[in-house]
């Protein structure tokens, strides 16, 4: 019995390791300023840490030079379970809870908000992230450069 608990001990430890390390590479792979384009909009994203561990997030789209969307994003949360909360425009917050997450793709949702409903982010490499934005029968996907 002490085997078999020693056992399933040191399994939890290297999950916890390697959840630990999951989440240091989520927040350095998010940090700093990403670019995006849809049409003529010009899509901006910029993530920075904050005093107690989570991030902050500003989103844009800018569309012949003036700013027709703005929104605050947080990633909150202990350990790699992490709340993505949303404010647009002064309204009341949105959060979206995290479902699933691998090494470079998590997965956040609420499915009481019409759309999106599912936020998926997935790292392509350490330049290139792919946002899926998922809501009824809509689903948009949106594809960023880290400018720095």
């Amino acid at each position: 019995m002490k085997s078999i608990f020693l056992f399933w001990l040191t399994g939890l430890s290297s999950l916890v390791s390697l959840q630990a390390v999951a989440q240091k590479t989520w927040h350095q792979q998010l940090e700093g300023l990403w670019h995006g384009a849809a049409g003529d909009q010009q899509i901006v994203e910029q993530w920075q840490p904050m005093a107690n561990g989570n991030l902050e997030g500003k989103g844009g789209i800018i569309a012949k030079g003036d700013t027709v969307w703005f929104e605050r994003i947080y990633l909150q949360g202990d350990g790699p379970i992490k709340s993505y909360k949303v404010e647009i425009d002064g309204r009341e917050p949105v959060e979206f809870r995290l479902i699933e997450y691998a090494e470079n793709r998590f997965h956040w949702q609420n499915p009481h908000n019409d759309f999106p409903s599912d936020l998926i982010y997935q790292f392509i490499d350490n330049e290139k992230l792919r946002i899926i934005l998922k809501g009824g029968l809509r689903s948009d996907t949106l594809f960023f450069t880290r400018i720095k």
